[in-house]
Protein backbone atom coordinates (compact mmCIF):
# COMPACT_ATOMS: atom_id res chain seq x y z
CA UNK A 1 0.00 0.00 0.00
CA UNK A 2 1.54 3.46 -1.01
CA UNK A 3 1.27 6.30 1.30
CA UNK A 4 0.52 9.71 1.34
CA UNK A 5 3.05 12.16 0.61
CA UNK A 6 2.32 15.44 2.06
CA UNK A 7 2.67 18.30 -0.48
CA UNK A 8 4.67 20.82 2.13
CA UNK A 9 6.96 17.92 2.69
CA UNK A 10 8.12 18.49 -1.26
CA UNK A 11 7.52 22.33 -1.76
CA UNK A 12 8.25 25.19 -0.48
CA UNK A 13 5.93 27.64 -1.58
CA UNK A 14 7.44 31.17 -1.32
CA UNK A 15 5.12 34.74 -2.51
CA UNK A 16 6.71 36.64 -5.08
CA UNK A 17 6.69 40.44 -4.33
CA UNK A 18 3.80 41.35 -6.12
CA UNK A 19 2.08 38.92 -3.92
CA UNK A 20 3.75 40.58 -1.40
CA UNK A 21 2.68 44.03 -2.45
CA UNK A 22 -0.63 43.12 -2.91
CA UNK A 23 -1.05 41.84 0.38
CA UNK A 24 -0.01 44.59 1.44
CA UNK A 25 -1.57 47.10 0.12
CA UNK A 26 -5.23 45.44 0.36
CA UNK A 27 -4.49 45.07 4.20
CA UNK A 28 -3.91 48.41 4.29
CA UNK A 29 -7.09 49.13 2.80
CA UNK A 30 -8.95 46.80 5.07
CA UNK A 31 -7.53 48.41 8.00
CA UNK A 32 -8.41 51.96 6.81
CA UNK A 33 -11.49 51.06 5.48
CA UNK A 34 -12.20 50.01 8.88
CA UNK A 35 -11.10 52.79 10.59
CA UNK A 36 -13.46 55.22 8.20
CA UNK A 37 -16.48 53.04 7.97
CA UNK A 38 -18.44 54.49 10.85
CA UNK A 39 -17.95 57.71 9.67
CA UNK A 40 -18.83 57.17 6.38
CA UNK A 41 -21.95 55.67 7.45
CA UNK A 42 -22.75 59.07 9.62
CA UNK A 43 -21.84 60.83 6.51
CA UNK A 44 -24.33 58.83 4.67
CA UNK A 45 -27.13 59.57 7.45
CA UNK A 46 -26.23 62.60 7.32
CA UNK A 47 -26.81 63.30 3.27
CA UNK A 48 -30.14 61.29 3.76
CA UNK A 49 -31.45 62.97 6.48
CA UNK A 50 -30.44 66.66 4.92
CA UNK A 51 -31.89 66.03 1.85
CA UNK A 52 -35.43 65.00 3.33
CA UNK A 53 -34.86 67.76 5.75
CA UNK A 54 -34.08 70.52 3.12
CA UNK A 55 -37.34 69.26 1.47
CA UNK A 56 -39.49 69.58 4.02
CA UNK A 57 -38.16 72.62 4.65
CA UNK A 58 -38.63 74.04 0.85
CA UNK A 59 -41.84 73.24 0.86
CA UNK A 60 -42.90 74.79 4.48
CA UNK A 61 -41.45 78.40 3.28
CA UNK A 62 -42.97 78.18 0.13
CA UNK A 63 -46.30 77.69 1.34
CA UNK A 64 -45.89 80.35 4.47
CA UNK A 65 -44.49 83.18 1.89
CA UNK A 66 -47.53 82.48 -0.32
CA UNK A 67 -50.42 82.56 2.44
CA UNK A 68 -48.34 85.90 3.50
CA UNK A 69 -49.23 87.07 -0.59
CA UNK A 70 -45.39 87.70 -1.19
CA UNK A 71 -45.56 86.95 -4.94
CA UNK A 72 -48.38 89.18 -5.18
CA UNK A 73 -46.68 91.73 -3.48
CA UNK A 74 -43.61 91.87 -5.97
CA UNK A 75 -45.49 91.81 -8.80
CA UNK A 76 -46.54 95.55 -8.22
CA UNK A 77 -42.75 96.25 -7.19
CA UNK A 78 -39.39 96.65 -8.94
CA UNK A 79 -38.55 93.15 -7.30
CA UNK A 80 -41.21 91.42 -10.18
CA UNK A 81 -38.59 93.47 -12.76
CA UNK A 82 -35.70 92.08 -11.14
CA UNK A 83 -37.25 88.06 -11.32
CA UNK A 84 -39.45 87.95 -14.82
CA UNK A 85 -41.05 84.63 -14.68
CA UNK A 86 -39.95 83.82 -11.54
CA UNK A 87 -41.72 83.60 -7.66
CA UNK A 88 -39.95 85.19 -4.95
CA UNK A 89 -41.63 82.57 -2.66
CA UNK A 90 -39.97 79.74 -5.03
CA UNK A 91 -36.92 81.45 -5.02
CA UNK A 92 -36.94 81.40 -1.29
CA UNK A 93 -37.58 78.29 -0.82
CA UNK A 94 -34.45 77.10 -3.29
CA UNK A 95 -32.69 79.65 -0.91
CA UNK A 96 -33.58 77.41 2.49
CA UNK A 97 -32.76 74.17 0.29
CA UNK A 98 -29.35 75.49 -0.57
CA UNK A 99 -28.82 76.48 3.17
CA UNK A 100 -29.62 73.43 4.48
CA UNK A 101 -27.28 71.55 1.80
CA UNK A 102 -24.59 73.57 2.59
CA UNK A 103 -24.62 72.67 6.42
CA UNK A 104 -25.01 69.13 5.75
CA UNK A 105 -21.89 69.22 3.19
CA UNK A 106 -20.08 70.65 6.38
CA UNK A 107 -21.06 68.22 8.85
CA UNK A 108 -20.04 66.06 5.88
CA UNK A 109 -16.76 67.31 5.73
CA UNK A 110 -15.88 67.78 9.46
CA UNK A 111 -17.37 63.90 9.66
CA UNK A 112 -14.83 63.03 7.21
CA UNK A 113 -11.66 65.05 8.12
CA UNK A 114 -11.25 67.10 5.17
CA UNK A 115 -10.77 70.30 7.18
CA UNK A 116 -10.42 72.79 3.49
CA UNK A 117 -13.48 71.94 2.26
CA UNK A 118 -14.81 72.07 5.63
CA UNK A 119 -13.64 75.67 6.18
CA UNK A 120 -14.93 76.42 2.26
CA UNK A 121 -18.44 75.39 3.51
CA UNK A 122 -18.24 77.15 6.51
CA UNK A 123 -17.91 80.15 5.27
CA UNK A 124 -20.37 79.59 2.41
CA UNK A 125 -22.49 79.01 5.47
CA UNK A 126 -22.01 82.33 7.41
CA UNK A 127 -22.35 83.96 4.07
CA UNK A 128 -25.38 83.00 2.43
CA UNK A 129 -27.87 84.51 5.68
CA UNK A 130 -26.20 87.69 5.07
CA UNK A 131 -26.56 87.73 1.12
CA UNK A 132 -30.62 86.59 1.43
CA UNK A 133 -31.27 89.44 4.46
CA UNK A 134 -29.38 91.52 2.43
CA UNK A 135 -31.35 90.82 -1.03
CA UNK A 136 -34.45 91.00 1.46
CA UNK A 137 -33.79 94.73 2.51
CA UNK A 138 -33.05 95.74 -0.98
CA UNK A 139 -36.36 94.39 -1.93
CA UNK A 140 -38.65 96.16 0.70
CA UNK A 141 -36.38 99.13 0.16
CA UNK A 142 -37.38 99.31 -3.16
CA UNK A 143 -41.00 98.48 -2.76
CA UNK A 144 -41.12 101.25 0.12
CA UNK A 145 -39.71 103.82 -2.21
CA UNK A 146 -41.90 103.05 -4.63
CA UNK A 147 -45.04 103.54 -2.28
CA UNK A 148 -43.78 106.91 -0.89
CA UNK A 149 -43.29 108.25 -4.58
CA UNK A 150 -46.68 106.71 -5.16
CA UNK A 151 -48.16 108.67 -2.55
CA UNK A 152 -46.64 111.94 -2.98
CA UNK A 153 -47.74 111.91 -6.20
CA UNK A 154 -50.85 111.48 -5.32
CA UNK A 155 -51.26 114.35 -2.80
CA UNK A 156 -51.36 117.88 -3.48
CA UNK A 157 -47.33 118.32 -3.34
CA UNK A 158 -46.82 116.32 -6.51
CA UNK A 159 -49.01 118.98 -8.08
CA UNK A 160 -46.45 120.42 -10.92
CA UNK A 161 -42.56 120.28 -11.77
CA UNK A 162 -41.15 120.77 -8.01
CA UNK A 163 -43.47 118.43 -6.66
CA UNK A 164 -42.66 115.76 -9.29
CA UNK A 165 -38.72 116.18 -9.05
CA UNK A 166 -39.33 116.16 -4.87
CA UNK A 167 -41.19 112.57 -5.11
CA UNK A 168 -38.52 111.50 -7.54
CA UNK A 169 -35.68 112.45 -5.34
CA UNK A 170 -37.26 111.15 -2.37
CA UNK A 171 -37.61 107.43 -4.38
CA UNK A 172 -34.21 107.61 -5.07
CA UNK A 173 -33.19 108.49 -2.00
CA UNK A 174 -34.61 105.64 -0.50
CA UNK A 175 -32.97 103.45 -3.37
CA UNK A 176 -30.02 104.43 -1.87
CA UNK A 177 -30.93 103.94 1.37
CA UNK A 178 -31.86 100.36 1.00
CA UNK A 179 -28.71 99.40 -1.39
CA UNK A 180 -26.52 101.13 1.28
CA UNK A 181 -27.75 98.75 4.53
CA UNK A 182 -28.19 95.81 1.96
CA UNK A 183 -24.42 96.86 0.80
CA UNK A 184 -23.36 97.33 3.93
CA UNK A 185 -24.45 93.90 5.46
CA UNK A 186 -22.69 92.10 2.78
CA UNK A 187 -19.27 94.22 3.33
CA UNK A 188 -19.49 93.75 6.70
CA UNK A 189 -19.46 89.83 6.30
CA UNK A 190 -17.09 89.70 3.60
CA UNK A 191 -14.67 92.05 5.69
CA UNK A 192 -15.11 94.81 2.49
CA UNK A 193 -16.47 97.57 4.82
CA UNK A 194 -13.81 99.67 4.13
CA UNK A 195 -13.94 99.88 0.71
CA UNK A 196 -17.75 99.48 0.66
CA UNK A 197 -18.90 102.64 2.65
CA UNK A 198 -17.11 104.94 1.32
CA UNK A 199 -18.15 104.01 -2.17
CA UNK A 200 -21.20 104.49 -0.90
CA UNK A 201 -20.92 107.63 0.97
CA UNK A 202 -19.27 109.42 -2.38
CA UNK A 203 -22.21 108.44 -4.53
CA UNK A 204 -24.93 109.47 -2.14
CA UNK A 205 -22.86 112.90 -1.94
CA UNK A 206 -22.74 113.07 -5.34
CA UNK A 207 -26.63 111.89 -5.86
CA UNK A 208 -27.26 115.18 -2.77
CA UNK A 209 -25.33 118.03 -5.24
CA UNK A 210 -27.13 116.67 -8.21
CA UNK A 211 -30.61 116.87 -6.22
CA UNK A 212 -29.32 120.35 -5.05
CA UNK A 213 -28.77 121.98 -8.72
CA UNK A 214 -32.00 120.10 -10.06
CA UNK A 215 -34.13 121.97 -7.13
CA UNK A 216 -32.12 125.18 -7.51
CA UNK A 217 -32.59 125.40 -11.51
CA UNK A 218 -36.55 124.66 -11.21
CA UNK A 219 -36.75 127.08 -8.46
CA UNK A 220 -35.19 129.75 -10.27
CA UNK A 221 -37.79 128.88 -13.29
CA UNK A 222 -40.31 129.78 -10.72
CA UNK A 223 -39.39 132.38 -8.75
CA UNK A 224 -38.75 134.41 -12.20
CA UNK A 225 -42.71 133.42 -13.44
CA UNK A 226 -43.34 134.70 -10.02
CA UNK A 227 -41.87 138.14 -10.11
CA UNK A 228 -42.92 138.56 -13.72
CA UNK A 229 -46.45 137.90 -12.60
CA UNK A 230 -45.86 140.26 -9.92
CA UNK A 231 -44.78 142.90 -12.06
CA UNK A 232 -47.25 142.61 -14.90
CA UNK A 233 -49.71 143.14 -11.69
Amino acid sequence: MVGVIPLQDNFDITPTPLIRWLDEVFSRVVTDFQGIAPNLLYALIYLVAGFLVAKFVSGTVVKVTRRMGLDEMAEDSPVGEFLPGRDPSQLLGQFATLYIYLLVGLLVMQELGVGRLAAAFNGAVEFLPTAIIAAVVVALGFWLADLVEERMSDSELGDGQVGALFGAAVQVFVYLIAIAVGFGALASSTGAGGIAFPIIQAFALGFAIALGLAVGWVSKDHLAGAVEGDTDE
